[in-house]
């Protein structure tokens, strides 16, 4: 077994970061297991935390670890739920004092997926109010079981505000262990003028939600001081055409490149992407000039090309910002006042810029259009064709399309299964193991899956999926999705999985596996 410091520096070296000399010091040089490791005020930064995750990872007896206070952002939590996603022993984690507004969905997946956890502090993160409402309460739910708690109370107002966002809340949106507090609203309490205009263009469905958003909106009446999101009818969606600002090629290019690794972008088809990155302008601000301020509402989304700027919340500097980092990333989803404010630092900033309005008809004709998509891709796949078309939808609506480079393991040998993956395009392999060595077990191409079985039977992935040349694009679910959405299918999958000559390797490789644990 490799040792915790040649662990990193192993890794350090593959992925060429410079390691780091505080944390050298502090792992041990034998096979002693680490139960616990305190990085808080280190500044590891996002690419210098992956070889650290690597560690923590393979340590099998830690229960703590700190990164708190080492200016992260929220790329960085969404590495840490992946890195530590069935971690067996870890118990508390402390990500306080980053800049993590968009580490909600992580922290959940990992407070969800990880039973033994029983903290999480996001103190000072700006993660969303919800999440840290349902983060807190998973954490609960984990130390003292289900049934031994009291039900999750959330207003009206979150409850809409769970339902509009792309994020999947699995039993928290849909009962159990949600009680809604809900009032109707009094008749003297709604503004007529904010009564839609246009609803004989909407169909019973749309006006349906459009009426409960309204609802939601009204409960409380003026008292109300959180966040809200505009609806979009369809006949919006549909008249919308987003403006195409001119740009330099290399600008534009720039972009494409930077935007694929901002968490509100990674999501979009490449046609979308390009349709977000036309619409945004140039923006320019000079020494001193705010571009976010405290206490304020925006609603604008801010990418910097050249120039610095200071993050700071009453008047203490949280952060410094740099050549492609962003701001204003929850103006995108919904009003709220600012909890902090920018600053320009350099002589001049210049960068570009995405209205709310812009993004969110982007997004909103993307899921629809994803939906129309999969659906007619589903419909053909030969073990779905038991499932109701209400459960193909709700089965289109939780896949997610990834793409994958020739070479890039999809799923990897011996890890949990967390992923169930449809192929979309392209062709994957399957790398077995025999007696230690690899071995290529088959192909799967266009409209065959990977990665359902260890679901079904809660196992560790007996194979690597790797995609092939030139590259290959897949459409994929998470577990708790899975067991929600396919369920009616997965006695079909059992049989074929007993039968089919595709999956003689996995009915060997579980056999031997078996009898070891016998």
């Amino acid at each position: 077994m490799t040792n915790p410091r040649e662990l990193y520096e192993r890794r350090c070296r593959e992925l060429d970061v410079k390691p780091n000399s505080a944390l050298v010091d502090m792992l041990p040089t034998t096979d002693e297991e680490l139960t616990e490791l305190d990085l808080s005020n280190n500044m590891v930064g996002l690419k210098g935390l992956v070889p650290v995750l690597d560690v923590v990872k393979d340590c099998r007896k830690i229960t703590t670890f700190s990164v708190a206070d080492n200016q992260l952002t929220s790329p960085a939590a969404k590495e840490v739920g992946a890195k530590l996603m069935g971690h067996p022993t870890l118990t508390a984690l402390d990500i306080s004092k980053n800049h993590l507004p968009l580490g909600g969905e992580a922290m959940l997946e990992l407070a969800k997926a990880n039973q033994v956890l029983r903290k999480i502090d996001i103190t000072d993160t700006h993660i969303r109010p919800l999440f840290t409402k349902l983060i807190e309460y998973q954490l609960k739910k984990n130390e003292k079981g289900s049934d031994k708690i009291t039900p999750l109370v959330i207003t009206a107002e979150e409850k809409k505000e769970m339902e509009n966002d792309e994020y999947d809340f699995g039993n928290f949106c849909f009962g159990g262990d949600v009680t809604v507090q809900d009032e109707e609203p009094k008749d003297e309490d709604i503004d007529d003028d904010e009564k839609d205009d246009n609803e004989s263009d909407m169909d019973e469905e749309e006006e349906a939600r459009q009426a409960a958003m309204l609802r939601a909106m009204q409960a409380g009446g003026a008292r109300r001081k959180t966040v809200s999101s505009e609806v979009i009818s369809k006949k919006d969606m549909t008249d919308f055409q987003a403006k195409v600002v001119l740009k330099e090629e290399a600008d534009t290019k720039w972009l494409l490149n930077t935007l694929e690794d901002v968490h509100l972008f990674s999501h979009l088809e490449d046609y979308e992407l390009k349709q977000a990155v036309d619409a945004m302008e140039v923006v320019k601000l000079e020494k001193g000039e705010l571009a976010i301020e405290e206490g304020e509402e925006g609603s604008r989304f801010i990418i910097i090309k050249q120039g610095t700027a200071e993050e700071s919340k009453a008047g203490n500097i949280i952060r410094t910002l740099n050549p492609n980092d962003t701001m204003g990333e929850t103006d995108l989803l919904y009003s709220a006042p600012h909890p902090c404010s920018v600053s320009v630092t350099s002589d001049v900033l210049t960068g570009f810029c995405l209205d709310r309005n812009t993004y969110r008809h982007i997004v909103t004709k993307s899921s629809a259009d994803k939906r129309q998509r999969y659906m007619g891709f589903l419909e053909k796949i030969s073990f779905l064709k038991t499932m109701q078309t209400a459960e193909l939808m709700q089965l289109a609506d939780a896949l997610k399309s990834t793409q994958y480079k020739a070479g890039e393991i999809i799923i990897e040998h011996g890890s949990p299964g967390m992923w169930f993956h449809i192929i979309t395009e392209g062709v994957v392999e399957v790398i077995g193991r025999k007696e230690g060595e690899k071995v290529k077990v088959c192909t799967f191409t266009e409209g065959e899956c990977v990665g359902e079985l260890e679901f079904i039977n809660n196992h560790m992935c007996v194979a690597d999926v790797i995609a092939t040349e030139p590259g290959v694009r897949t459409a994929k679910m998470n577990r708790r999705h899975f067991e929600k959405v396919m369920g009616p299918c997965v006695d079909l999958l059992k049989r074929t999985a007993d039968t089919s000559d595709v999956f003689q390797y996995y009915r060997e490789t579980r056999k031997e596996e078996q009898m070891k644990d016998s």
